[in-house]
């Protein structure tokens, strides 16, 4: 079942992608402190939301998953060095 989702997922994402690459096939010109390149309206668009994903994932990261798995880390020795008998 998971399989088939992620099948549906990706095959979404592909024609996504399409469209957006077909849609916009205008030439955009880009320029950033130190670099300057050319690329289509629908790459750039797909680039730009690639790099938010990315960073939308790395601040879930720092923010939320890294600070569970402490706190869920200092949880399990706790619980552990109480059932050894290591109470000081």
């Amino acid at each position: 079942m998971f399989r088939w989702l992620v099948l549906l997922g990706c095959l979404f994402g592909i024609i996504i992608g399409l469209v957006i690459g077909v849609m916009n096939p205008q030439s955009v010109n880009v320029y950033l402190p130190g670099l300057e390149f050319s690329l289509s309206l629908g790459g750039l668009l797909m680039l730009v939301f690639a790099i938010g994903v990315i960073a939308g994932l790395l601040i879930y990261l720092v923010i939320f998953h890294l600070p569970w798995r402490v706190r869920h880390g200092r949880k399990k020795a706790k619980k552990g060095s109480e059932l050894s008998g290591d109470n000081v």
